[in-house]
């Protein structure tokens, strides 16, 4: 899937974590990626991993003094002053040849601050630096490539190679009229620590806050906005004279021992080596009188700020840079309470800006220090965090309102496989075992251990396309409606997934996937062509049918007790059958629930290849009744095959239905909507399941259980597995399976009804187990029933693997009574209660 550019801004750590989970650098440093090349050339990852957050005010909000900037109101009288200034922007944008703009009668003030600073870009020395690069020089070279009649004789000259004045004093001479003792006092400094920097939860950043002076037309009624601007030629006319209006201003501040020169500084951010990662070179800098310290930067680009986000990059890019080569002095004591500044000034076109980038000492040691720790995980631990906080962490994701009362030692909120990694080798060190959220309903909250490290997947999201090759890429945490949704949306293909819309895919896949259409497509699973794993010891491995092979086969079928933590799944897609996608429906009282089903079992065995079928007892919205409905949904490539599908049913249905529909327009948006009313949040449940002998009298075992629900919320359901059961499976784990598929989802509100309810449910299954080979992993409990999920081989081979690759139990397993079945696994036993 193609990634969308990113913003022009980042807001807040929230909004930076979308974008660094799109591109996957949570937890990657500057140090682990690729050359940046230059400032200018900074791919999106790489941006996003100096950790910018950028704040807009405009200048009416803006409050110089809160930054360390003076003189200001000096500043602007003097450039109400500057008549040309106001023509110069409206030149910018246009091609306008440069003898209409340089030189001009009236300038800056005065025509000799131009004629100076066009000496200083001449004289900046032109021999090469250590790398062979030249300084950024005369205009005369880059004047010279256009028109021979430029016009401009005064920049036309050879380079002078003398050095450039490295003291105001001498420019002050050169321009004449400005007293000595006005430059021998220091200037306040622009990265004065006297303010306050945004937190950031762990994670040093650097906070960026342009101050924009003209880009709101309701400040300037005679500014307007040109949405298409012409390409400009010479970028360096635009500089001159930026450059000439700093000085303007600067000279217009007593005080000020410092002066702006056209020197192009180079900043080059390296690592450990020396190597260079990337070069950041400005436009310009306010240097010090002194010592030569650079106190700000320029940087003009001819393009739009708003247009585009490369512009807030490049900057962010030259920002960093310059930190991490002027290193601020960063003192014994805590890093987070060091406050620093730094500031650019920036012409966009025809806009100014005044970029102040705040940030503390961890970030100076974050852009720095490659040997520390990329990011720091987000870790709530349940011994010294706020008592709300940790509860928030233990069970907030947790579907079933029948909360446990199972205490882990710490939750981690992985954002990263990094993070998974981190948090795989904390528990090592903690002698602890580690726990999995993925997000899907875990009716037991299989994630909830105690002692353990949980590691919650519920912000580790990204997904992946290969549109042409039809295969996805997703991380566990992805729910089936995320990723239908972008799949259907922008590729017009489909995964069949859970039916309920909220599961994630990573426990719903491990346990086999009874996914849309099951009975005839297959199970989820099949559709895995490979996972990657964190293995029991913090390992990443790629496995599928040729490598790590063991795992790529427990993968699938294992269920909770997978020894490790699949970080990602690379799945098999199908066309989605927009045309053709069709529901019927056949709601009948529920003193017709024999005679119904009989006949639902007749038509089954022959139907259509493309259609599910289920039947569901409950009391369906809008029918205040206890009620047997049968559903068939048809996903054809045309509405004419979904009708001939769904005819078989149409004409040989009983009579007496309260409600019916024949071949609707249905979608799987609408589905999943079904399926979330079906399924409340914020409820309890109490779920069971199993698989009914091929050769049962299905609707009598199953009598009681469709006909005697405990609560208007609960429901029963009869899940059509022919002819997918009939067929043999592929070698893997998942290998329990029969025509006939029966779940109890019993849901009500309040926890007064637990014990009613959940009595209910273990009645009713002590007479249909009898009639059972086994269960289906995703809706069981194993503290509360044994009985068989695999074909007793598969068993004994999972739990053989499951030793090989976590032989100290690190990964919690099963949830069995009392948490003890360890590296021992599931008995995969069917017991019958008398």
């Amino acid at each position: 899937m193609s990634i969308p550019p990113l913003p022009v801004r980042i807001l807040d750590k929230d909004d930076w974590n979308v974008w660094a989970q799109e591109h996957q650098v949570n937890g990657v440093s500057i140090y682990e990626l690729a050359d940046y090349d230059s400032a200018s050339r900074i791919s999106d990852a790489q941006y996003l991993s100096l950790r910018a957050l950028w704040t807009f005010q405009r200048n009416t909000e803006f409050d110089p003094q809160k930054w360390g900037i003076q003189g200001v109101e000096a500043a602007r009288e003097k450039l109400e002053k500057l008549k040309d200034w106001k023509s110069f922007l409206e030149a910018v944008p246009l091609e306008v040849p440069p003898n209409k703009i340089l030189p001009i009668e009236r300038d800056l003030g005065d025509f000799k601050l131009i004629w100076y600073y066009g000496q200083l870009i001449r004289w900046v020395p032109s021999a090469p630096d250590t790398e062979g690069n030249i300084n950024f020089t005369p205009w005369s070279d880059r004047l010279r490539e256009r028109k021979a009649n430029s016009g401009s004789e005064a920049f036309s000259q050879q380079t002078h190679t003398q050095p450039y004045p490295s003291h105001l004093m001498e420019c002050l001479k050169m321009l004449g009229g400005q007293e000595e003792e006005q430059v021998e006092e220091a200037c306040e400094r622009p990265s004065s620590s006297r303010s306050q920097t945004q937190e950031s939860s762990g994670t040093p950043c650097i906070d960026l806050d342009p101050e924009t002076p003209s880009d709101n037309s309701q400040l300037d009624p005679n500014y307007e906005e040109r949405r298409k601007f012409p390409r400009v030629s010479e970028e360096i006319l635009v500089n001159a004279y930026l450059l000439g209006l700093a000085s303007v201003i600067t000279f217009s501040v007593e005080g000020v021992a410092a002066h702006w020169t056209p020197e192009r500084k180079v900043y080059k951010f390296c690592d450990e080596k020396g190597l260079k990662l990337y070069e950041a070179r400005t436009d310009g800098h306010l240097s010090l009188a002194s010592n030569g310290e650079t106190k700000a930067i320029i940087e003009v680009k001819p393009v739009v700020r708003d247009e585009s986000s490369r512009v807030m990059m490049q900057e962010t890019a030259q920002m960093a840079a310059w930190i991490h080569t002027d290193r601020d002095i960063v003192n014994n004591g805590i890093l987070e309470e060091q406050k620093f500044r730094r500031l650019l000034w920036a012409m966009n076109r025809h806009e100014l800006y005044i970029i102040v980038a705040e940030y503390n000492a961890d970030y100076v040691d974050y852009l720095t220090n490659p040997g520390r720790a990329t990011n720091i995980m987000d870790i709530i631990w349940r011994d010294s965090a706020e008592p709300a906080v940790y509860e928030e962490a233990r069970v907030g994701r947790v579907f079933n309102h029948r909360r446990p009362q199972r205490f882990p030692l710490a939750v981690v909120k992985a954002t990263s496989t990094s993070d998974i990694i981190k948090a795989v080798k904390l528990a090592a060190e903690k002698k602890c075992r580690v726990a999995i959220r993925s997000g899907g309903h875990s009716w037991a909250a299989w994630s909830v251990r105690d002692e353990s490290i949980l590691i919650d997947l519920g912000n580790y999201k990204h997904l992946e396309v290969d549109a042409e090759n039809r295969i996805a890429k997703a991380t566990p945490s992805m729910t089936g409606k995320e990723l239908n949704g972008t799949l259907i949306k922008e590729y017009g293909l489909m995964f069949p997934g859970g039916h309920c819309p909220d599961v994630g895919l990573g426990g719903f896949l491990l346990q086999g996937g009874m996914g849309w259409n099951c009975r005839n497509w297959g199970w989820a699973c099949e559709r895995v062509q490979a996972v990657d794993v964190v293995t029991a010891t913090g390992e990443l491995l790629h496995c599928n049918a040729t490598q790590n092979r063991e795992l790529y086969w427990a993968a699938r079928g294992a269920g909770p007790g997978f020894p490790g933590v699949v970080t990602q799944y690379h799945l098999e897609l199908i066309p989605y059958p927009k045309d053709g996608f069709r529901s019927s429906g056949y709601v009948y009282p529920i003193r017709q629930y024999r005679q119904v089903f009989d006949w639902l079992l007749s038509i089954t065995p022959g139907f259509d290849e493309d259609t599910e079928i289920a039947a569901v007892a409950a009391y369906p919205e809008g029918i205040d009744e206890h009620c047997f409905f049968v559903l068939f949904v048809a996903m054809k490539s045309t509405p004419e095959e979904a009708e001939k599908a769904l005819l078989p049913a149409q004409v040989t249905r009983p009579a007496g239905a309260i409600q019916e529909w024949f071949c609707q327009v249905d979608s799987l948006e609408n589905q999943y909507s079904k399926q979330a009313k079906a399924n409340p949040e914020r409820h309890r449940y109490c779920a069971e399941n199993a698989y009914i002998r091929n050769d049962a009298d299905v609707p009598t075992v199953l009598e009681e259980a469709f006909t005697t629900l405990p609560h208007k919320k609960a429901f029963a359901l009869w899940y059509a597995m022919y002819p997918c059961s009939r067929r043999k499976l592929p070698d893997m784990a998942l290998s329990m399976q029969s025509d006939h598929y029966f779940a109890l989802y019993t849901v009500w509100e309040e926890e007064k009804d637990d014990d009613r309810c959940q009595a209910w449910v273990a009645d009713v299954m002590k007479r249909v187990q009898r009639h059972g080979v086994g269960s289906y992993l995703g809706d069981a409990d194993f503290q509360v029933r044994k009985t068989r999920y695999w074909a007793d081989d598969n068993a004994r081979r999972l739990m053989d693997i499951r030793r090989k690759w976590d032989p100290q139990g690190r990964i919690c397993g099963y949830l069995d009574q009392g948490d003890q079945s360890g590296t021992r696994g599931l008995d995969n036993a069917k017991e019958i209660k008398l």
